[in-house]
């Protein structure tokens, strides 16, 4: 019997118009190919955030899928090369396969490339030409159909729904993955989700040479871009992956020109700077991104050549050397994007093919290069920590990107400096040193223009990402070799930490961290002290409070508590026997949040339920309806995360959207919750926000960056030293110099009310990018603004950005204590 094509499975072709298949359709497919063929096996890796399978199939010739361990094999050996002698090496060379995974559709909205996969592997199926037979003798491919099945069916169900009405092909009004949003390609070094931990499990056991990775953007510029990338590279990606990026990517370009296709372009939009979408670059493998013009999910468009706009400094319009054969306008629809797509994917397995030994040979290289270098030597982990469970989340991070983490078993000297025995130590002589050095050193990047004189060019993310700033944790390089006596830890203690463990699969249940139980002295006044040094503290205490048990805070911000059976289950804080609770304590209660969701789909408020979530905090989510229709009365802090002012005041625009989706607070939302503030309630306001707060609550305050020009201020996301007033409530638990990660935010000038934090006047830079620092200089980052009985909290950045900047987590925890507390 034949193995069905798509359009004889689904009952309409792949890439037709107004049509796509959901999740369950193309899991279905795919179940019934691996049923009919011996060049397929099909994997259920594990459940999305959402419970929907994961899968991932592979494809080769029979007789390597009858020995895939073996070649697995091959490729660990190859990646690890300590001990390897050359001859050996090159038997394991002549003999492995060239590893390709292939992933789609992380981002929901771009579903062309994941649709046409089934077209796709149904061709490796039933054909039996000869570049087909190349491809499965000598490759080995991984094909992971969508990395985000959950948001396939959101945007599915919304497009379907949404048929023949204004909203056809518009943007779903809800996040496209349940917390993550556009922002789950940059948990590439976190590991926060469940998606992305079980396609880096893909990963580390394949060490994959070409990780293929399908996205789409506008209408408006090439119709394809594929790789080389423009600079900034990171600067510890192998040089060997760089230029095998180019050489894959004109390969790849040459063979769409080929095909006639007009519009694809090189060399421009896309850098290759940040981790956190670039795991395969320090796991010897590089990172090929094709980027299609997209049409409106599965709706054809117009475009007119008027609308082709340059950007970053390409134009579409004209044509060179890294964009031959432009594309000048016309209609454009799914099968277009399809038919791009297909081709890109299929030139890189044939570029695997036909180079099979030389993607072999570099991971040996790479490999080779990686366990011989010398500076610097090590990064050191000292044993004591203000917060030993971020120390033990730092270490899992590490591990999960394959990094050996040992241990000091007796006192050392590195650098002119004593270390104790206990130190954790990463030598970076090791095969993924590159990732330890990436995340662990202070990111330079550079300053680029447009043109000389001119404004900065954009970053296509953020410029920082220094994990030891990110968590709060010590870590110190040390630049020349030293003698030590170093065990390298098993897997079971190398993410641990002593006082504290890891939270389950690094999730600290979604940015904490849970630590090991320490069990307080007894008190004979009946009275303990857990400090607030710790993320686990308030975790301890947000438990605590939900459970009914009676917890009280000083004004060092230390939680009290009377009852020993409640301090001795304080998870990872270090407990302590104490006369009494403090003169003036606050009583703390459990505080009724109200999140605040827009259905404009911020991303930053889906990072916000990820951690409150995993922090155990309950909270409520409120709509624009629900806050005119007066739930404000429930609540005594809402919370308001990063959006655009005018999305928070006018929300989707009521011409395209349903009624139940249309408009944003408007004049009553505005004039609830100034009232709710009024008499008494708080209202948190995170980095954009602000610019609505400010006005609608009548704000003695001014965000003095307001209406800078690019080449005057610009910081797009880096780490900035400030200044913290310890002493006041909304500032407990906080280190007095504190990193934060601002990305084009606010900072204030103010006329009534505190500067909880202010940004540092010196060394304000701590990692990163920025232009024009001077103007934020000793400007509010926090502040304390007082409205009518209630106040409002501002905050210049995202204290929970990305689940990734765990230090600043008190910055959202303070405000949601204080404003259900009461002084006793």
């Amino acid at each position: 019997m034949a193995i069905p094509t798509a359009e004889e499975f689904l009952g309409f072709p792949v890439g037709a118009d107004r049509q796509m298949a959901d999740w369950s359709q193309m899991c279905a497919y795919f179940r019934h190919l691996a049923k009919e063929t011996d060049r397929m096996r099909l994997d259920e890796l594990g459940l999305t955030t959402e419970g929907r399978p994961f899968i991932c199939m592979t494809i080769a010739a029979p007789e390597v899928l009858a020995d895939l361990e073996t070649y697995r094999g091959i490729q660990k050996r190859l990646a690890d090369p300590r001990g390897l002698s050359p001859a050996e090496a090159e038997t394991l060379i002549a003999r492995g396969k060239a590893v390709i995974l292939h992933t789609c559709a992380v981002h929901a909205t771009e579903i062309a490339a994941s649709q046409v996969t089934m077209e796709s592997v149904h061709e490796l199926l039933t054909r039996d030409d000869e570049e087909t037979r190349l491809i499965l003798d000598n490759v080995i491919y991984l094909l992971i159909p969508s990395l985000n099945p959950d948001g396939q069916d959101i945007v599915a169900n919304w497009y379907r729904k949404t048929l023949g009405t204004p909203a056809e092909g518009s943007n779903q009004p809800e996040l496209y993955h349940k917390y993550t949003g556009h922002d789950n390609n940059r948990d590439w070094f976190m590991h926060t989700q469940a998606e992305t931990r079980l396609c880096v499990a893909v990963q580390n056991a394949w060490h994959p040479h070409v990780v293929l990775d399908q996205h789409q953007m506008g209408p408006e510029g090439p119709r394809l871009f594929v790789p080389p990338f423009i600079d900034p590279y990171e600067p510890n990606i192998d040089p060997l992956l760089s230029q095998e990026t180019n050489a894959l990517g004109t390969s790849m370009a040459a063979e769409l020109a080929m095909h006639g296709k007009r519009g694809v372009s090189t060399s421009v939009i896309y850098d290759a700077f940040t981790p956190a979408r670039a795991y395969m670059n320090y796991h010897h493998g590089v990172r090929i991104l094709t980027e299609a013009a997209s049409c409106k999910i599965a709706t054809p468009i117009d475009v007119a050549r008027e609308r082709l706009q340059a950007r970053r400094g390409f134009d579409p319009l004209t044509a060179n050397k890294d964009h031959p054969l432009p594309w000048t306008g016309g209609p454009w629809r799914l099968r277009d994007l399809c038919d791009y797509q297909k081709i890109a994917a299929r030139a890189v397995l044939d570029h695997a093919a036909r180079f099979r030994g030389r993607w072999v040979r570099g991971t040996y290289e790479i490999g080779r290069r990686a366990v011989t270098r010398r500076s610097p030597h090590a990064y050191i982990l000292p044993p004591e920590q203000r917060d030993a469970g971020a120390a033990a989340e730092l270490c899992d991070v590490l591990r999960r990107g394959l990094v050996e983490i040992s241990e000091a078993t007796a006192p050392f000297t590195a650098d002119g400096v004593t270390y104790p025995a206990g130190t954790r130590v990463i030598l970076l002589a090791q095969p993924f040193g590159a990732y330890a050095k990436a995340l662990l050193e202070k990111q330079t990047y550079p300053d680029l223009r447009e043109y000389p004189g001119g404004p900065p060019k954009n970053p296509y993310d953020i410029t920082a990402h220094t994990l030891p700033l990110l968590l709060g944790v010590n870590a110190v390089r040390a630049d020349r070799a030293f003698e030590a006596a170093l065990r390298v830890l098993p897997e079971s203690e190398a993410a641990g930490w002593p006082g504290a463990v890891a939270g389950p699969d690094n999730i600290p249940a979604a940015g904490g961290s849970a630590a090991a139980t320490a069990k307080a002295p007894a008190s004979a006044s009946g009275w303990y002290q857990a400090p607030s040094s710790s993320n686990a503290a308030y975790r301890f205490a947000f438990g605590q409070l939900a459970k009914g048990g009676e917890l009280w805070r000083g004004a060092d911000g230390s939680f009290y508590m009377r009852e020993p059976a409640l301090a001795g289950t304080a998870p990872g804080c270090p407990v302590q026997a104490v006369e009494d609770a403090p003169a003036g304590a606050m009583r703390l209660r459990m505080p009724r949040i109200g999140v605040y969701r827009s259905h404009g789909a911020p991303i930053d408020e889906g990072w916000l339920r990820f951690v409150l979530e995993g922090f155990g905090i309950p909270y409520r989510t409120l709509y624009d309806r629900d806050v005119r229709g007066g739930a404000l009365d429930q609540c005594d802090v809402l919370v308001m995360p990063s959006q655009p002012a005018a999305g928070i005041a006018r929300g989707l625009p009521a011409d395209v959207y349903p009624a139940e989706y249309a408009g944003g607070l408007g004049d009553l939302g505005h004039e609830r919750i100034l009232a709710f503030a009024e008499r008494g309630g708080t209202v948190l306001a995170v980095d954009q926000a602000c610019d609505w707060a400010i006005p609608a609550l009548k704000l003695p305050v001014t965000n003095v960056l307001a209406g800078q020009p690019a080449n005057a201020f610009f910081i797009p996301g880096s780490l900035l030293q400030v200044l913290v007033d310890t002493a006041h409530p909304l500032g407990a638990g906080m280190s007095r110099r504190s990193a934060v990660l601002f990305v084009r935010g606010p900072a204030f000038d103010l006329k009534e009310g505190r500067a909880v934090a202010r940004f540092a006047t010196s060394g304000t830079l701590l990692s990163g990018w920025a232009l024009g620092i001077d103007q934020l200089l000793n400007r509010a980052a926090v502040a304390d603004v007082p409205v009518g009985r209630g106040r409002a909290v501002l905050l210049a950045f995202s204290p929970h950005f990305r689940a990734q900047s765990r230090s600043t987590y008190p910055f959202l925890f303070n405000p949601l204590l204080v404003s259900a507390a009461a002084t006793e």
